[in-house]
């Protein structure tokens, strides 16, 4: 399995610095994003494409001070906490596996949110805003969050703004400081 620095590959086709250069930290600076800030972000996703333009995405966030925040807060996992309890607001996020017309099952639900996940993940890059995708999630715990059917919990994601790198423990820090690395273009795509 081949790896590559993904600096290079910026030079060789020319990407735009919102995709290159974007990346997940956990070093948040602990402040508060605005609600009108947060709003953007999730609004950016809401205009994903979706199979049948069902939008089969929903998200509940909360913003760092409030009680949403600390409701999300404890639905992760404990290395997880360590480091997003110092972002400026945390989403949970839930996707809707079957289709609202005639019930039916959406074969692309998770593709489709995770399109909508990088909109709003980008879209906060833009903002100068990082984010950071979480899997470890307890998510029974998640699923509590709402009262709407038919919703599959997923993952939550930690947006702030950049902090201080050696405010993480040894361990974090190492992760944070170690170089990032993708897959050779060759090594996922290839001419049929």
């Amino acid at each position: 399995m081949a790896l590559n620095d993904d600096k290079k590959a910026n030079t060789e086709y020319k990407l735009h610095s919102l995709i290159s250069d974007r990346w997940s930290p956990r070093a948040f600076d602990g402040s508060a994003l605005a609600k009108e800030e947060v709003m953007t972000i999730l609004e950016a996703a809401r205009w994903s494409a979706s199979s049948m333009n069902e939008q089969p995405w929903r998200f509940v966030y909360g913003i760092k001070g409030t009680p949403a925040f600390d409701k999300i807060l404890n639905t992760l996992m404990e290395g997880n906490v360590a480091w997003a309890q110092n972002a400026g607001a945390l989403v949970a996020v839930f996707g809707k596996e079957k289709f609202a017309y005639k019930d039916r099952p959406n074969r692309t639900w998770s593709f489709d949110l995770g399109l909508a996940v990088g909109n709003a993940v980008t879209q906060a890059f833009s903002m100068d805003i990082y984010a950071h995708q979480m899997g470890g999630v307890h998510l029974d715990k998640i699923g509590e969050l709402t009262d709407e059917e038919g919703l599959t919990p997923y993952l939550a994601v930690a947006f702030g703004r950049m902090g201080d790198v050696n405010d993480l423990s040894d361990p974090l820090k190492e992760r944070e400081l170690n170089k990032r690395e993708r897959l050779a273009l060759d090594t996922i795509a290839k001419e049929a």
